[in-house]
């Protein structure tokens, strides 16, 4: 993974070419998301064939897990972050990272048993193993409580909660396993790229404040020019904004 010092310009080894800086950046992020073939792809088009891998076997593992979840199969999932451990919670209990992390690939299995139109084991699960999240915090109960309707719907894939039917929520619990996995290796949950978005966003978001009425006036008296208010970052806008350049 490339590390922060990489991006510093006082760094012992200067980058001349940012290029080079921004393509180390996207590997970073593809291998950090698992996406092997994607990277490959990059890797081949930049001209950076040698440098594909994925990285050790951990994170070959990772990897497997995520493709799992991905295709529904939650079995390997659930023993990588100690279902086992986790599924026995109690009221006292102290809810912990991996506490979150099994909830929410239990709640995935649910999901898929939905999905397989096995209602009446759907029930029995949420009965056997849900119902203890709901007893150890708030925030569980209320995900179950806009969860488990989806019992409630003939054909729930036209239900106002169809949402938890989509590949998309597959991917956000695989993204969310994988963040887990990395904490559990003492690996960074987020890459240097995504950092660097959040922090051009934050900054973004500074610049937008309006400034105030007094404000103006205050430097209108001391003849201090008013900053530039910019509008806030939007990633579609941005997207939009890089094709019609790039065209």
């Amino acid at each position: 993974m490339i590390s922060d010092a990489g991006l510093d310009a006082s760094s012992s080894t200067p980058v001349d070419d940012s290029s080079l800086v921004l393509r180390a950046l996207i590997r970073e992020y593809l291998a950090h998301g698992c996406f092997g073939a994607t990277l490959e792809a990059f890797a081949a088009e930049s001209g950076d064939g040698g440098d594909v891998e994925m990285g050790d076997a951990a994170a070959g593992a990772r990897r497997s897990l995520k493709d799992a979840v991905l295709r529904g199969r939650l079995d390997g999932a659930l023993a990588a972050v100690g279902a086992g451990a986790c599924g026995q919670v109690t009221q006292a209990a102290r809810v912990t990272q991996a506490t979150d992390a099994a909830f929410l690939l239990h709640s995935q299995v649910f999901v898929e048993l939905v999905r397989a139109g096995d209602a009446g084991a759907a029930l029995r699960f949420a009965e056997e193993e849900l119902t203890q999240y709901a007893l150890l915090d708030q925030k569980y109960l209320d995900s179950l409580q806009d969860l488990v309707p989806l019992l409630a719907y003939a054909d729930p894939h036209s239900s106002p909660v169809a949402h938890y039917l989509s590949q998309q929520r597959r991917e956000e619990v695989a993204n969310n396993l994988n963040g887990f996995l990395l904490a559990q290796q003492n690996l960074p949950s987020t890459t240097s790229l995504e950092r660097l978005v959040s922090q051009i966003t934050l900054v973004r978001e500074l610049l937008s404040e309006p400034v105030s009425l007094k404000d103006k006036k205050t430097n209108a008296s001391a003849n201090v020019k008013v900053a530039t208010v910019y509008p806030k970052w939007d990633l579609t806008s941005f997207l939009e904004q890089t094709t019609t350049n790039s065209a």
